[in-house]
């Protein structure tokens, strides 16, 4: 067992794995109240039939989508359009936060090698180019962790006042 900055190799890969769940839990709960805001963004009863199951890249996009439509919709009528520029910059940062957690939780994990600070890097695969490189430390893990809770904590309120301003259609 070799004793670097962050400890021993298995005390920091502990404390990796149990921040990378943190992580995943609080990215699961950002998915589904992501899913939430966009139901109350379409505001009918048959958004959660669309909404249900859907990918991140799916309700983003379709929010992103849906936040521009009624913002143009309820600004033609003269009401307020106070949440939506708000959502919209909530959405764009979560989006930034869960391509983060698609390194953390996609990336191949392995040691630094040589490097003086011990850190675990992930290497990233996409479809073209070469993978994307990311040190880790266990104080960016638990940053990102809080910045994903801060998200769902932004699209709960956002999602509160939408459904105050356009309740869901009976029908």
């Amino acid at each position: 067992m070799t004793q670097g900055p962050h400890g021993t190799s298995d005390e920091l890969w502990d404390g990796v794995a149990l921040l990378v769940g943190r992580v995943v839990i609080e990215a699961s709960r950002l998915e589904f109240v992501a899913a939430g805001a966009m139901y109350a963004l379409l505001a009918s009863q048959v958004g959660s039939a669309v909404t249900t199951g859907q990918s991140w890249s799916f309700v983003y996009q379709s929010s992103l989508k849906l936040i521009e439509t009624r913002e143009r919709l309820v600004r033609a009528t003269g009401g307020d359009v106070t949440p939506y520029p708000a959502m919209r910059t909530t959405f764009e940062r979560a989006n930034k936060l869960m391509d983060q957690r698609n390194e953390v939780v996609h990336g191949f994990w392995f040691p630094a090698g040589e490097n003086p600070d011990g850190l675990p890097q992930t290497a990233l695969q996409k479809r073209s180019g070469p993978p994307r490189m990311s040190k880790w430390s266990p104080d960016q893990l638990a940053q990102l962790r809080t910045d994903i809770r801060a998200s769902v904590e932004q699209l709960g309120a956002l999602m509160g006042r939408l459904a105050q301003l356009h309740p869901v259609a009976a029908h």
